[in-house]
């Protein structure tokens, strides 16, 4: 059985010269594709990986050719055409990259996928509260999950984020939300470099949330069920786009917000 939901999307430029967001959210027959990129800001032309990942994804999705339908092979697959295409157009400059995100929708049953530092939340309605089901590939949680092993106190992480890991590289707060994957024409990507989670019993009233750092490093999550009360769920996301700049987003903007079941 297939919940039914209602769909709140905006997206916008911010402050810079353009838009290097975009996202999908498509149907086919009783199943729901959710894709959002992030074309890295800091290489030029990177719009162009983000919307050809975005183009791949449809278009396999609506193919819907072997995997009838295996989210991991799908997935996988897609990022392999992405690469492929991105190799043949990307000669002029070979460092465009995009972060990636995918929830991919059934039943009740919600499939996600990530590269990079685009985020997908959960809220449950039954717990009340909003976790990330992402993770971000970036040198502070390269860090952390080095570390983590070895079990190292939090009033020591001052002195291993100022540690030199090799020539290149020093860590300090400054680098610490540099990108460790995403998609890159050049670089080889396996399965396993992507992080996989998978909500298994979905119910009315549970929501979930993707988004691009422009949006959530400048809102709380808590802030959506408040406008929930006195806002039109179609006009949410604006808002939030809206609240994110007025906060001092230096970034491109995008919010995509489901809420399943046919409640308010």
């Amino acid at each position: 059985m297939n919940l039914r939901y209602k769909t709140s999307v905006a997206s916008e430029k911010g402050i810079r010269e353009i838009n290097e967001d975009f996202y999908l959210v498509i149907e086919h027959k009783k199943d729901t594709l959710i894709v959002l990129c992030d074309g890295v800001g800091s290489e030029e032309g990177s719009e162009i990986a983000a919307l050809t990942t975005i183009k791949i994804f449809e278009k396999y999705f609506k193919r819907r050719i072997y995997w009838f339908f295996n989210f991991f092979k799908f997935y996988n697959f897609c990022i392999r055409k992405t690469i492929k295409t991105l190799k043949r157009i990307s000669y002029k400059n070979k460092n465009i990259a995009t972060t990636l995100c995918v929830a991919y929708i059934h039943g009740k049953k919600i499939s996600c996928a990530n590269l990079g530092d685009s985020r997908i939340f959960f809220f449950s309605n039954k717990q009340k509260e909003w976790k990330q089901i992402s993770h971000d590939h970036n040198l502070l949680n390269q860090i952390m999950d080095k570390y983590e092993a070895q079990r190292i106190k939090k009033p020591e992480f001052e002195n291993i984020i100022n540690q030199k890991e090799n020539d290149e590289i020093e860590y300090n707060k400054n680098h610490l939300s540099y990108l460790t994957k995403c998609i890159e024409p050049w670089k080889k990507i396996l399965p396993n470099d992507s992080f996989y989670q998978t909500i298994d019993n979905v119910n009315d009233n549970d929501m979930i949330l993707v988004a691009t750092d422009g949006l959530y490093n400048f809102i709380e999550n808590n802030l959506i069920n408040s406008l929930i009360e006195k806002t039109k769920f179609s006009a949410i996301s604006k808002e939030l786009t809206d609240i994110a700049l007025k906060n001092g987003s230096n970034d491109n903007i995008t919010s995509i917000l489901l809420k399943f079941g046919n409640g308010k």
